[in-house]
């Protein structure tokens, strides 16, 4: 049984890493990319082996291997390297073997290419022929210049993973204190399955959130408060979403300890941060959205996608 288990303990690993696969048989369709199945399969035979005493290395000593064994001296670097390079070169094959230039793409690369014709971030395929028209994302313009100049896809392949692998890298020599817990922050930043898919199919604004915000906490661990802004407002414009989700970041701001701030820095700090999101909600609902839009009501993606949240913007 401790065989059965170390092997399907590998097997989900795997496929919290790397995804899963689907297999197309005439008779048959085997679907390996539901971690959910096989982890309940997983916790299943930990209580039965637990309950019956059969003698098994638990998961929780397993990690404690895993972290002690690649928590040690600079393996955190080769493991951040293997990831970068991995997904690179994943995203160039993806570019190579089926020459994807529409959708997201489309809409991404050609916004880059135009950032600064009439209308900005031009899109022939995007509502109001902008990129504004499908996400108001004003910083992708802070990267626009580099493929303008350089008019090079795969350069910009490159810039995405290294936004997303050099975020991981500032939190973990600024924010984690511990070695052994390196690894582990790897393991469940990378094991985002939409962060790191994402990083195979196109340059997105979400990895310029990702690093903005990364750095915007770096910066308040080291007390350098107004880089720290700075990182901050450049996150809040950096996606329509981002207002709906920041300002819950005044409460660590208040409460965490290791924050080398006074109490009137976080309380003024937290104040900034709602009071930011809720103007910036608000200019994007009354004049950006309307104005790309052609004067219709705006909707996020958050309202179509999911409508438990609320059926218009006000509601969510």
């Amino acid at each position: 049984m401790q065989m059965t288990l170390n092997i399907l303990f590998y097997f989900v690993s795997f496929l919290v890493l790397f995804g899963g696969y689907k297999f197309n048989f005439s008779f048959m369709k085997l679907d390996l990319g539901n971690v959910s199945a096989f982890a309940a399969v997983l916790l299943i035979g930990y209580l039965v082996a637990t309950w019956k005493k059969v003698k098994t290395i638990s998961f929780v000593d397993k990690l404690h291997y895993w972290f002690d064994k690649y928590g040690q001296g600079n393996s955190y670097l080769w493991i951040l390297l293997y990831f970068g390079l991995s997904l690179f070169i994943a995203h160039c094959f993806k570019f190579l073997s089926f020459e994807v230039r529409a959708w997201d793409q489309g809409f991404v690369h050609q916004s880059l290419l135009q950032a600064f014709e009439d209308p900005i971030l031009k899109c022939s395929m995007c509502r109001g022929g902008t990129y504004m028209g499908e996400h108001v994302s004003p910083t992708l313009m802070l990267v626009a210049p580099l493929f303008i100049l350089t008019e090079s896809h795969y350069l910009i392949y490159a810039l995405e993973v290294a936004l997303v692998i050099g975020a991981i890298y500032l939190l973990l020599t600024t924010v984690v204190k511990k070695r052994e817990l390196y690894f582990a922050l790897i393991l469940i930043v990378l094991s985002h399955r939409a962060l790191r898919d994402s990083l195979v199919w196109d340059f997105r604004e979400d990895h310029l959130t990702f690093f903005f915000i990364s750095c915007s906490l770096v910066a308040l661990y080291q007390k350098k408060v107004w880089l720290s802004l700075i990182a901050f407002l450049l996150t809040v414009i950096s996606k329509e979403h981002m207002p709906y989700y920041l300002p819950f970041l005044s409460v660590p701001l208040l409460f965490e300890k290791d924050f080398k701030l006074t109490n009137k820095q976080r309380i003024i700090g937290a104040l900034v941060i709602v009071v930011t999101n809720i103007v910036w909600l608000m200019v994007i609902n009354k004049y950006i959205f309307p104005y790309y839009h052609d004067g219709r009501p705006p909707s996020t993606h958050i309202v179509q996608r999911f409508p438990g949240f609320g059926t218009t913007n006000s509601e969510v």
